[in-house]
């Protein structure tokens, strides 16, 4: 199966930062007949590996994946974390069924998240490599431990941080692991290049607009979870805007909190289908509180 199209770079050279620029001359640029001695992951930990895996275990960032790989670098893969794309973003995973149908096909090792993340099913695999995001990584030290006893290299990636430098890293090590440097090295420049981009746009805006952002999960009717230390929380700051989620905890009262912050829409990713944003309108409540009144979903 065909790659996916390289990214549009277009004809300028991005201008890096140094943590950036140092990032990227980490991979070879032939890496896919390098010997990968020392790839650097998301935490700047040296994984070892002899070539391009073969027989990977992904346990996250799916679409990061395939992004750097391709479709057809799901070739390498052997089992994933299938509940935490398949159930928690079902309509974007119907949509990589299409040009990767052998996802549907794929062994299942469980969701650290829901407690079932399964060792055994990991090692029946016979992988060589694992592919963890940073949270997983943290939740299982032990696992983590014995992979590594046993000879199979662990390969921490993070993407959810957002943080610039750590986005990069993922990437690189990404192409390094599959082969794919060259790709890997275009999208990490076009990323670095589109975000000084946005923050050189936005550097003299003299207001900064309120946003509210959620999951989503449950549709326009259901409280959903929000960041701002991380995800959207730091691409908002990014951007510019107001996230009074700010300093408050991850999961919330969004209609308190909504109500607190006065935004003009509650937005919802589009992990849903369809995409739907929600327009919220407030009013005084008997406390002197501002209240949320019902919420109605308009397509975005």
């Amino acid at each position: 199966m065909a790659d996916l199209p390289a990214p549009p770079l277009g004809h300028r050279t991005l201008a890096l930062g140094g943590t950036f620029a140092a990032a990227l001359a980490t991979v070879p640029r032939h890496a896919a007949l390098a010997a990968l001695d020392g790839v650097q992951d998301a935490l700047g930990r040296t994984v070892a590996l002899k070539g391009p895996a073969e027989r990977i275990v992904l346990d996250f960032n799916y679409e990061e994946f395939a992004a750097v790989a391709g479709p057809a670098g799901w070739n390498r893969v052997v089992g994933f974390n299938k509940a935490q794309w398949a159930t928690n973003r079902a309509a974007v995973y119907r949509r990589y069924l299409v040009p990767i149908p052998r996802l549907a096909a794929l062994a299942d090792v469980g969701s650290t998240e829901a407690g079932t993340f399964s060792m055994e099913r990991v090692l029946s695999l016979r992988p060589d490599l694992v592919i963890l995001g940073y949270w997983s990584y943290v939740a299982l030290p032990d696992q983590v431990r014995q992979l590594e006893s046993l000879g199979i290299p662990v390969l921490v990636v993070d993407y959810n941080a957002e943080i610039p430098e750590r986005h990069v890293a993922s990437t690189l090590a990404l192409g390094a692991a599959t082969g794919n440097g060259e790709r890997a090295r275009a999208l990490a420049e076009l990323y670095t290049g589109k975000l000084a981009d946005i923050r050189r746009r936005v550097a003299d805006v003299p207001a900064r607009p309120k946003v509210y952002v959620e999951v989503g999960q449950g549709g326009a009717d259901v409280v959903g979870n929000s960041y701002w230390n991380g995800m959207w929380g730091r691409l908002l700051e990014f951007a510019g805007a107001d996230n009074i989620a700010a300093g408050r905890l991850a999961v919330m009262h969004a209609g308190r909190l909504v109500g607190a912050g006065l935004p003009g829409e509650v937005l919802c990713p589009a992990m849903l289908e369809p995409a739907f944003a929600v327009r919220v309108a407030v009013d005084q409540g008997s406390d002197g509180f501002p209240v949320v009144l019902p919420l109605r979903a308009i397509q975005a």
